[in-house]
């Protein structure tokens, strides 16, 4: 016999489905997560240990051989456009001419240290130009240093960066640096200050890069680490504040002047291409990783993260005050935005922190089995802070703005180092 069901079974039906999906939703409803101050700075502590302790687990996966196949440049946009044009004449006979014949002269007129020299292409609306190649023709290519050569002698009077690799044509190929050693996701903005304040790997890392390259072969090891550096504080992009783009631009610029020595002396071709530019990288993240060890302020910073962020200034916007990380701090997560520690645990911006923690701990790595990084004195009296007011006081200036009396106090410690 066949039950035909009447409307009223149809409705009872209905009503049961609905009932229990009710039901469901009342288990599965996510509930709003109230913290004390108390109670949230305690969570986040422990959100500071869980960033240390996965920080710790990937420097010891990086320092393993074949640990990972990501973890190199091979399959990358940058290693193929240096075979396809920067190093394509240099492999194909690898001698100490034709490295530096790649290197490029020092006035900027050849090479991976060129010069953009214009005309800045019309992006739009109206008449407005690309400002990577209009910035190149009306700042970037000649950078006067001023005071600082009568520190740094070896030092070139002139600065002539190499800001033909940020040109649109060149951007058509390889926009950013696509390897996995520099922090963040990629960020191929092409705005002005997205550098910056959006971090990742970004065009400025080019520049640095090609800097590397380009003033290896005329500027010893630790005077051009140290001329990286400095320039991140005299600029203010974001070291105070320990953001992704000033370490991003250090450990570019020192595995360009890794590449540029390879180059000088012949000792990189087709067989080790691939391992010669991994281990500029590693070594550079190494290198910066010293440098946040050895910083007063990356210690201090901890306390930071977990309660306040904190403020910064940028170079180009006078006394404008910013938040570093637009204002993220783990205990700000947690009492603000109602989130649980499992939750906050999986947030892009702990990931992130994470890959900046990971470089300290590659700097022990490679302290422990290949020797001490070795630092200037004048680089320690720089994380010190030791000249914080210098800095700040002449921000966006020219070197020659730093008055007299402060330049014989920087030299007194940078004679240590001659």
């Amino acid at each position: 016999m066949v039950k035909i069901l009447g409307n009223d079974d149809k409705k009872g039906k209905r009503r049961k489905r609905r009932r229990k999906k009710r039901e469901k939703a009342k288990w599965t409803f996510k509930p709003i997560v109230v913290r004390t101050d108390e109670a949230a700075t305690k969570d986040a502590r422990k959100v500071l240990n869980f960033i240390k302790k996965k920080a710790r687990a990937r420097a010891r996966m990086h320092a393993r051989k074949g640990a990972s196949k990501k973890w190199t440049v091979a399959g990358t946009n940058f290693l193929k456009v240096l075979k396809k044009r920067y190093l394509k004449e240099y492999l194909r006979k690898p001698t100490k001419k034709n490295g530096l014949k790649a290197i490029g002269d020092i006035n900027g007129n050849s090479g991976i240290g060129k010069k953009f020299v214009g005309p800045a292409t019309i992006v739009g609306p109206g008449t407005r130009k690309d400002p990577w190649e209009k910035g190149a023709l009306e700042s970037w290519n000649e950078q006067e240093i001023g005071a600082l050569r009568w520190i740094r002698p070896k030092l070139p009077r002139v600065v002539i960066p190499a800001t033909d690799i940020l040109s649109i044509r060149n951007c058509t190929e390889m926009p950013i640096i696509d390897v996995p050693f520099l922090l963040g996701p990629p960020n191929p903005s092409r705005e002005m200050n997205d550098d910056v304040f959006e971090g990742g790997s970004n065009i400025s890392q080019l520049m640095h890069w090609a800097n590397g390259v380009k003033y290896s072969p005329h500027v010893e090891k630790k005077f051009l680490r140290e001329l990286f550096f400095g320039y991140e504080l005299w600029h203010y992009e974001g070291w105070d504040v320990f953001e992704e783009d000033p370490l991003n631009d250090l450990i570019a610029g020192d595995a360009g002047r890794h590449l540029g020595v390879c180059l000088e002396n012949a000792t990189i071709n087709k067989r080790n291409l691939v391992s010669k530019l991994d281990e500029g990288f590693k070594e550079a993240r190494a290198w910066v990783g010293k440098l946040l060890n050895s910083s007063l302020d990356f210690a201090l910073h901890e306390s930071k993260l977990i309660g306040k962020a904190p403020i910064t200034y940028k170079m180009w916007t006078g006394n404008t005050v910013y938040f570093a990380w637009n204002g993220t701090t783990i205990y700000k997560e947690l009492i603000a935005g109602g989130k649980t520690l499992n939750e906050v645990k999986k947030l892009d911006f702990i990931q992130r922190i994470i890959g900046i923690y990971t470089l300290t701990y590659e700097a022990k790595n490679w302290e422990r089995t290949r020797g001490e990084i070795k630092l200037t004195q004048l680089t320690y009296a720089l994380l010190k802070g030791d000249f914080d007011e210098i800095f700040k006081n002449v921000r966006g200036g020219t070197p020659s703005s730093i008055p007299a009396k402060d330049l014989k106090r920087i030299n007194a410690i940078a004679s240590n180092d001659a």
